[in-house]
């Protein structure tokens, strides 16, 4: 599993460092045509999203339905020991008529 994590990390640095080469040589009108080509994709693409959430948008969409609680449990209950032994469980139902003497 190393082998194959440092073989995908050796892959991704190589394939930065290249980026980074050519990115480097570009002339810088060419760097700034390419960041505002990426905004202008950027901004086409949330502006499908937004117009998509208007035209979705219905009276149910913004309802926020909450997960019922989980009902409670039966969860076994540490009664003492007169001799001191602690390792005695019983269940809530079960110990009523000891707790009502």
């Amino acid at each position: 599993m190393k082998k194959l994590i440092r073989r995908l990390s050796e892959r991704r640095d190589y394939f930065n460092r290249k980026l980074k080469l050519k990115l480097e040589s570009l002339p810088s009108e060419a760097k700034v045509n390419i960041v505002l080509m990426m905004m202008a994709v950027y901004l086409i693409v949330t502006f499908i999203v937004f117009i998509g959430i208007i035209r979705g948008r219905s009276s149910n969409a913004l309802d926020i339905h909450h997960i019922e609680s989980a009902p409670l449990i039966d969860a076994p209950v540490k009664i003492p020991q007169p001799g001191g032994d602690e390792t005695a469980f019983c269940y809530p139902q079960k110990i009523n008529h000891l707790v009502n003497r």
